[in-house]
């Protein structure tokens, strides 16, 4: 607990801010120089795929993920204790490809169903978890304790990025967020957004300079594909009581959005600069780039130091993302429902070996809008309609 206090003060530290928004800015010259050097480009489309659930327990009510489910590849952790993600490695688009997208999904999803059951417990395909937990939702959300002025929420992984990250949207927040749904109109803690779990098809781009337009394009098809995967329009029904007494049912179904895993996840983590949002067209990838490290900070990672101090002033190392390891953590709170990824896996072609003339230099766009699906052949079937949609 001590340990975790520590690095949660480390990060909201304003000098190590300060420090580590050099660093972004140094590593962001490299990235610029580098992708016109031609060390991101790749020689196809690639895909690849995160899926996120939920656990629970033989009465279907949330559960704690045990930690020896993330020794399973392909699976790893998420924000809340009952959450866990699924992800699969690239493939080269194709009709083989594809297949090989599910089978590996598959093959994850069965090795995590296995690990559950010997404690009885679950991995749900389930965009938003209605069925309340024993204790009832907003306890569930709500219930921790301060420590040294730190609130840690019982039922949020002690990650000390997560917690300094709720710390600090609490407090721009005045304590509380608001939410503004029926049925839960303010949260004590970011945790309220482990209520939606989603689907982030990932898709490479050859040429990084064409990534600006693939952006531009994908923002075009969010609405479309979004009210075709639409299937989380419900909280959890304990927090409807008191609001249908006062309101009526009505109202819950004229003031609900269709899709509720948008405004729980824009609401949930905004500390007034709307974050999470859909991007601005971008004309350019320095442009892109120069967007990603001017988007506003809000904690210094508490386990990355200042390469100036490490001996390393440019922050250099092998292509790929561990080279930009600032720049990476910026990129992770740049909340947009479409964004890039810098770096990754070596894709499979389609014999299933390496991807000829490819290397973990790419550049790949990050689909995040779409809510969970409720089988793994309709996740692989709305991943190709992503890809079909951008690509043609």
């Amino acid at each position: 607990m001590t340990e975790t206090i520590d690095a949660v003060r480390a990060a909201l530290d304003s000098e190590r801010r300060a420090a580590f928004e050099r660093r972004v800015e140094r590593e962001a010259a490299s990235l610029r120089e580098d992708i016109s050097g031609g060390l991101f480009d790749a020689p196809d489309f690639a895909v690849g795929l995160e899926l996120e659930g939920y656990v629970v327990d033989g009465d279907g009510r949330l559960a704690s993920a045990p930690e020896r489910l993330f020794e399973t590849d392909g699976c790893s952790r998420e924000l809340g204790v009952h959450n866990a993600e699924l992800h699969t490695g690239p493939d080269v688009v194709c009709d083989a490809g594809l297949r090989r997208q599910l089978d590996e999904l598959d093959g994850i999803y069965e090795a995590v169903q296995r690990i559950l059951a010997e404690s009885d417990r679950r991995f749900v395909l389930d965009a938003m978890w209605t069925v309340p937990p024993s204790e009832g939702t907003v306890r569930y959300l709500e219930r921790g304790e301060e420590s040294d002025g730190i609130f840690l929420a019982d039922n949020m992984r002690p990650v000390p990025r997560y917690v300094a990250l709720d710390g600090k949207i609490r407090e721009l927040n005045g304590g509380r967020t608001d939410l503004d749904l029926p049925g839960l109109e303010t949260a004590k803690s970011m945790l309220a957004e482990s209520l939606a779990t989603s689907m982030q098809p990932h898709l490479q781009i050859p040429d990084p300079d064409d990534v600006p337009h693939f952006l531009n394009v994908a923002t075009r098809t969010m609405g479309p594909i979004l009210s075709l995967t639409a299937n989380s329009p419900f909280l959890p029904a304990d927090l409807y009581g008191g609001w249908v007494d006062r309101e009526g049912w009505e109202s819950v179904l004229s003031r609900t959005p269709h899709e509720l895993r948008i405004p729980i996840f824009e609401r949930s983590v905004d500390e007034g600069s709307h974050k999470c949002r859909v991007p601005r067209d971008v004309d350019t990838m320095a442009e892109l780039i120069d967007r990603i490290a001017t988007d506003p900070t809000l904690v210094a990672p508490p386990d990355l130091d200042d390469p100036v101090e490490s001996g390393d002033p440019a922050g250099k190392g092998d292509v790929g993302s561990d080279k930009y390891p600032a720049f990476g953590a910026k990129r992770g709170t740049y909340w947009r429902w479409i964004r890039p990824v810098f770096g990754g896996d070596v894709p499979r072609g389609a014999d299933g070996g390496p991807s000829a003339g490819a290397d973990e230099g790419s550049v790949r766009i990050e689909y995040r809008p779409l809510p969970t699906q409720p089988t793994l052949r309709d996740t692989v079937g709305v991943q190709a309609l992503v890809v079909g949609a951008l690509v043609g």
